[in-house]
């Protein structure tokens, strides 16, 4: 349990959180609204459900490493079904948690080297990360839409 100094010190790290739960929710619900065969059905390879859903988890994955970005080990998961893809989703949002979790707030103003497309600091790293899966899940709930299906839940 964090005292209320730790608590303090991690205020843009729980909102942070905060806001990737909302749009992990948000990306749940969406594929929700798919079986598993509109999963991966799609006339346009890019907006087919599965392909979307892997780009957005893949790059959440991405964007909240340790390590130097060239070394991120790209197509590691393997998501066959519907299940796999919100099983890798879990795995991401707990990843996305511990990241965030590990920066006091004076670590997020700090300025990075590695990510540098993402701006100066490890704090626009992680918006970039935020925007980047808000974006391709309003994608999912665009394709939704197309179909003719209820769009996910915004949370």
């Amino acid at each position: 349990m964090m005292t209320t100094t730790q608590t303090r010190t991690h205020q843009i790290a729980a909102s942070l959180i905060d806001q990737f739960d909302r749009v992990w929710q948000t990306l749940r619900s969406a594929l929700s609204r798919l079986d598993e065969e509109q999963f991966h059905a799609g006339d346009i390879d890019f907006l087919t459900p599965r392909n979307l859903a892997y780009h957005t988890i893949e790059t959440a994955d991405f964007y909240s490493s340790e390590g130097p970005p060239d070394t991120f080990a790209w197509g590691h998961f393997k998501a066959e079904s519907k299940q796999d893809m919100l099983r890798y989703a879990d795995e991401v949002q707990a990843k996305v948690r511990r990241w965030c979790q590990g920066q006091a707030d004076d670590q997020w103003l700090t300025e990075q080297s590695q990510w540098k497309w993402t701006g100066r600091t490890v704090l626009d790293r992680a918006l970039y990360n935020l925007r980047h899966t808000q974006h391709h899940t309003a994608q999912i709930n665009a394709e939704l839409r197309r179909r003719g299906l209820p769009r996910g839940e915004w949370h």
